[in-house]
């Protein structure tokens, strides 16, 4: 604290106007500066060829990744066909399969010789039908 008190007491012996250094009177004198014409980079005219060309470039990129996208767009719809022609093929030939096996297992003869040959059923000799009276 006595270190600050001491720190307070010398610069409290000093003014404001004392410290501030005088600063020289400054002029401003015309035409001695840079035109400003001369201060512009680009010319306006330059400034909308090079906007047209940026707005071009643009342009043509756009156009190219919509041609991208659609050679995209094409070959996936290709592949898409493909795959869906290839599954028609395959249910069409387990429809014609599956036919010729209905077409054999329907047969009479088919059943007959099955039932013989690999469940050893032979066809009885007499058969007796049950007929219903009706009750009046």
């Amino acid at each position: 604290m006595a270190q600050a008190a001491q720190a307070y007491q010398r610069t409290a012996g000093y003014s404001r106007e004392q410290d501030i250094p005088a600063r020289p009177d400054l002029r401003v004198l015309p035409g001695r500066g840079r035109d400003r014409a001369a201060s512009v980079a680009l010319s306006p005219q330059l400034r909308a060829l090079f906007g047209v060309l940026i707005f071009a470039v643009i342009f043509l990129a756009g156009i190219c990744a919509l041609r991208v996208a659609m050679a995209n767009a094409t070959l996936q719809v290709l592949v898409d066909t493909q795959s869906l022609e290839r599954s028609i093929a395959e249910e069409r030939a387990r429809g014609i399969e599956l036919e010729m096996q209905y077409s054999i297992l329907a047969n009479p003869e088919y059943i007959q010789t099955l039932a013989s040959e690999q469940l050893g059923m032979a066809p009885d000799e007499q058969v007796e039908y049950l007929r219903p009276t009706s009750e009046e």
